[in-house]
């Protein structure tokens, strides 16, 4: 009998091994699956061209981002992501959410340590710039709020 704390017992076998599949249309009506977890590619520029090549809609983009910055890949993903933005297929309401994804990012840099204040100060820029598009984004709430309390973590560390 399989544990009851591992998730194939509630989902199956089979669909546990496509939780990390990522299936992607293309234009000429065929599906693309890729693995997001065992073939992310090392270096995103693959993905990138094939994403921008089939005009693949914002939550595509965000779930490769997702899945490098998972796999602790935050330069490729933050390098994703920043492509999107420059994407003319792209409305204000997708550059909310790439921007919101961004805005985690440079916060889970900032978690790590790494170059903290200049993550910070980014993800703060990000927070400041949706808040103005949408400033009632649960996302940006939270970003917000969570950056908040990295700020001040400093001053309630005994």
């Amino acid at each position: 009998m399989e544990d009851a704390t591992d998730i194939s017992f509630y989902l199956g076998k089979q669909a546990v091994e496509s939780i990390g599949n990522l299936d992607i249309p293309l234009s000429n009506g065929q599906i693309v699956s890729i693995n997001l977890v065992n073939e992310l590619p090392d270096d995103p520029n693959e993905l990138i061209s094939f994403l921008e090549t089939e005009n693949c809609p914002k939550k595509y983009w965000i779930a490769v981002g997702q899945a490098y910055a998972q796999s602790n890949k935050l330069d490729d993903a933050v390098k994703l992501i920043t492509k999107a933005l420059t994407l003319k297929q792209f409305n204000e309401k997708d550059k909310v959410s790439l921007n919101s994804f961004l805005s985690w990012v440079y916060l889970k840099y900032a978690s790590k340590g790494i170059n903290k204040q200049e993550n910070l100060t980014n993800a703060s820029d990000l927070i400041n710039k949706i808040n103005s598009m949408d400033n009632a984004n649960v996302s940006n709430i939270l970003a917000r709020e969570m950056r908040l309390t990295m700020l001040c973590k400093p001053l309630i560390d005994y």
